[in-house]
């Protein structure tokens, strides 16, 4: 089932997850995006950082990413990012890990999705593999 709530300003989304692994780099927790506009939480695809989960945002001109400290499989976290206009934020567990200057994220016409990325559905490399509960926008 595709939902598409229509955000154009400040951004608060969350979700609880749990994974086994990291095999799968860049699989998406939720995601709403078109071209370079929107936003979406997903597992880093950065070999050098690919135990994280960033916080994506397209301003409808650039991406910014935001992420995590270095997280653990088999283990519970809430993920929170959000974006004021001016910074995006990523929250662990209700701690603030990172920021970095960043406008709202732009309106797109892209489905919201839970476990899949919005506009690249044919790659099996951005499906979720684990557990997704709680999702909040």
């Amino acid at each position: 089932m595709s939902v598409t709530p229509s955000i154009d300003g400040n951004i608060s989304i969350s979700a609880w997850v749990n994974f086994s692994n990291f095999d799968n780099t860049m699989a998406a927790i939720i995601s709403k995006t078109s071209g370079s506009s929107g936003y979406g939480l997903e597992k880093t695809g950065d070999p050098e950082n690919s135990r994280t989960i960033s916080f994506w945002v397209g301003d409808g001109s650039s991406w910014v990413e935001v992420k995590t400290n270095t997280l653990l499989s088999n283990t519970w976290y809430h993920i929170t990012g959000t974006n004021d206009g001016f910074t995006s934020k990523i929250y662990v567990n209700g701690l603030m890990v990172n920021s970095i200057a960043q406008g709202n994220p732009s309106a797109n016409n892209g489905d919201f999705k839970i476990g899949l990325h919005s506009s690249i559905e044919s790659s099996t490399s951005r499906y979720w593999n684990g557990l997704i509960d709680e999702v909040a926008e």
